[in-house]
């Protein structure tokens, strides 16, 4: 194995104090969390989201707001829709 190297990193504070929540929840140590994440980003095992929480924040509040615009559409079309699609796939 490699040896170890030091990063030092700043972080926004809110995201902090979700890692400190985190670690506090899981009952382990902070910097073993902090290491956890950041292997998992290269090693395929990334537990975080991948979209945003501001992403998903917008996007349902767009919807919300179309459903409340009336710019949707009844769910049966959608699925007669699939089921069309499905036909012609085959």
């Amino acid at each position: 194995m490699d040896k170890p190297i030091t990063v030092t990193l700043e972080l926004p504070a809110e995201i902090m104090k979700r890692f400190e929540e985190r670690a506090q929840e899981e009952r382990r140590p902070l910097v073993d969390l902090l290491r956890e994440r950041l292997v998992s980003t290269f090693d395929g095992d990334d537990e975080m989201e991948d979209t945003p929480d501001e992403e998903i924040l917008a996007d349902l509040r767009q919807s919300l707001e179309e459903f409340r615009t009336g710019q949707t559409r009844p769910i049966e079309e959608l699925f007669d829709e699939i089921r069309e699609s499905r036909k012609h796939d085959r």
